[in-house]
């Protein structure tokens, strides 16, 4: 005769779900060159000692805002540093705590820009146009410089009628970084001028163009032109 018994089986729970975790506070880019910046945080679920003693590890997040570009670095300390960053260029920055199949989300943004460097290239097809028949005058245009590293605030343009002197002898006439045309004026009929151009940036002077020549023409007196 078969034996029966009664097994009273617990009924299997459904998994707790995994809570996130908290986000990194305080993020903070410090830009420490043209070409870098370092990133600073705090992780509150470490307490007031700050001290990384488990397994828990960092992603933190850089974006090009122009081209929408990421990188990426784990670290497993309160710190990063991204390097090759493109100079004078906008990045956001964020971070996330990953602690074994935990994670948090993201930490709000921060944004910074990369220094300028030295604008390393002269602004190229300088030209030197006669304004209207007028002896005393001259218009300029130029392109800016083909591959920039910095923002360009400003142009200077020199010129003499002697192409050997110095720089110092040369007259400078300066022009804001967004315009790419000029009037030159109080200059003599009938004589050779000399120009050449650079960009600037809040740092320093670019690298001077050709030296572009122009004959101003004949001034008129009450007898005709001489």
């Amino acid at each position: 005769e078969p034996v029966y018994a009664y097994v009273r089986t617990r009924e299997e729970l459904p998994p707790e779900p995994i809570s996130p975790l908290t986000p990194p506070m305080g993020l903070k880019a410090h830009i420490s060159s043209p070409n870098s910046v370092v990133l600073y945080w705090t992780d509150t679920t470490l307490g007031k000692t700050q001290d990384v003693r488990d397994n828990r590890y960092y992603i933190v997040k850089c974006t090009d805002v122009k081209v929408l570009k990421n990188r990426y670095l784990n670290v497993t300390r309160l710190y990063a540093e991204f390097t090759d960053l493109k100079a004078n260029t906008v990045y956001e920055f964020t971070v996330k705590l990953i602690k074994g199949r935990r994670e948090s989300p993201w930490s709000m943004i921060v944004q910074n820009t990369t220094w300028s460097t030295v604008p390393n290239m002269a602004p190229t097809d300088l030209q030197v146009l006669p304004v209207n028949d007028n002896p005393y005058e001259v218009e300029l245009r130029w392109q800016p410089p083909k591959m920039q590293n910095s923002f360009i605030t400003g142009y200077i343009i020199m010129y003499t009628t002697n192409v050997s002197s110095t720089d110092r002898e040369w007259k400078p006439h300066g022009v804001k970084g967004d315009k790419h045309v000029c009037i030159i004026n109080n200059l003599q009929p009938s004589t050779k001028y000399y120009f050449k151009i650079q960009a600037r940036n809040r740092k320093e002077n670019g690298p001077y163009s050709s030296v572009v020549s122009f004959d101003t023409g004949a001034s008129m007196s009450l007898f005709g032109w001489f």
